[in-house]
């Protein structure tokens, strides 16, 4: 965060970002009264449940839109670990279903989509979060190809566990790589 917006009863009700970004907080916070320090740790804590809350409604939304669009409306924040939270989940459904040839054709025309959509035109912003998922997505795919062409056949087995997974539980987001939890 690099700095706040306040309404005319001097609360803060937005945290912005050092790119542009800006995010409604979930509730304002109270300056009038209160020392610095009294509004600084409420303002921490808002801004943990502000992007609880706007995670938890990316990942929602995610599987309600398409993927580019979804990318130009979410923070960078939710886009990348929503992605990871969306390709976690599809993945291993994937292995499951042994459907891992048809999951890597979809994770290479995600790729394809995202790098057809920087071609056009774009807001800074814009081409800063769908910039990453290119990154991320090729080394997704490459899993996905890996995992394929080794035919692994269950979330259990070591070539999944090895992977850095994320998983969203509740209102946390989770990452998990060999049997280890990161909250």
């Amino acid at each position: 965060m690099e700095k706040v917006e306040f309404n005319d009863k001097n609360e803060i009700i937005t945290m912005c970002s050092d790119v542009g970004e800006k995010v409604q907080l979930v509730r304002a916070i109270v300056t009038k009264g209160k020392s610095v320090e009294i509004w600084c740790k409420e303002l921490e804590h808002v801004m943990v449940d502000t992007c609880r809350d706007f995670l938890t409604k990316g990942v929602q939304k995610y599987a309600e839109m398409k993927r580019v669009d979804w990318a130009k409306k979410m923070t960078g924040q939710c886009v990348l670990n929503g992605t990871q939270v969306w390709w976690t989940k599809e993945s291993e459904e994937a292995i499951q279903t042994s459907n891992l040839p048809k999951y890597f054709t979809k994770v290479a025309n995600q790729i394809l989509d995202l790098v057809e959509s920087v071609r056009t035109k774009l807001t800074r912003l814009e081409k800063k979060n769908i910039s990453p998922l290119i990154v991320q997505g090729v080394h997704e795919r490459d899993i996905i190809m890996d995992l394929r062409d080794q035919k692994v056949a269950s979330v259990f087995e070591y070539e999944w566990v090895r992977q850095l997974r994320f998983y969203f539980e509740d209102i946390d987001l989770f990452s998990r790589c060999m049997q280890t939890n990161f909250p």
